[in-house]
């Protein structure tokens, strides 16, 4: 079929893939943590830091490509809200003093956890029934 007229749009296709390499560079970090790999933490950490990165940046496409389709940069939509705070999670992982230990393991779980949520989670809270990004209403 035919997409609704919000996604017509050519932020579209940046706004997604940018989420994508995102959400696969965080399951990478928390995998690389998991598995017996030399150099977890720097190379869990450089993961965490480019998806941080990616993160804002598809934040900030969406908030435009929103404005353009909607009016408005930010609508507090439930899928908007766990974006935002996987990011902050991510970030909390970036200011941590100690990377090494299993508090930085906890906190990389919790921005998966986070990741998921935003991914398959908001569709199911009751808060998202009239959400401007439940697409299969």
């Amino acid at each position: 079929g035919t997409l609704m007229p919000a996604l017509r749009s050519w932020w579209f296709v940046p706004h997604l893939f940018i989420y994508m390499v995102a959400y696969s560079l965080m399951a990478l970090a928390l995998l690389i943590w998991l598995l017996p790999v030399k150099n977890k933490e720097f190379l869990s950490e450089n993961l965490v830091r480019s998806s941080s990165a990616l993160l804002i940046i598809g934040m900030l496409i969406g908030s435009v490509w929103a404005r353009q389709a909607w009016g408005d940069y930010w609508a507090w939509d439930p899928k908007e809200n766990w974006a935002a705070v996987t990011w902050f999670i991510a970030l909390m992982h970036l200011h941590m003093k100690d990377r090494k230990g299993w508090k930085a393991v906890v906190v990389i779980v919790l921005a998966f956890l986070a990741l998921q949520i935003t991914w398959y989670g908001v569709n199911y809270l009751p808060s998202a029934i009239d959400s401007m990004h439940a697409y299969n209403n």
